[in-house]
């Protein structure tokens, strides 16, 4: 958000027999997040900027913001 950095979330998948936890992820508004950092499996890294006023994203792999509401 700005200068400062936000809250970190790890997401899981296959960590144990039948398990993986949802890819969905709620963050705070306050402040507005203006950029997400996601580090895929296999640690591809991309930086996607947020749009202004966005209550919802998807990012596919190469980072492009698939997704907004």
């Amino acid at each position: 958000a700005g200068e400062r950095l936000g809250p970190v979330r790890e997401v899981k998948a296959g960590s144990g027999y039948w398990s993986q936890e949802g890819a969905v992820q709620v963050m705070s508004l306050s402040p507005e997040p203006t950029q997400i950092w996601v580090r895929w499996p296999g640690g591809k890294v991309v930086t996607s900027e947020i749009p202004s006023g966005a209550k919802e994203v998807a990012i596919d792999p190469a980072g492009k913001i698939a997704l907004i509401r």
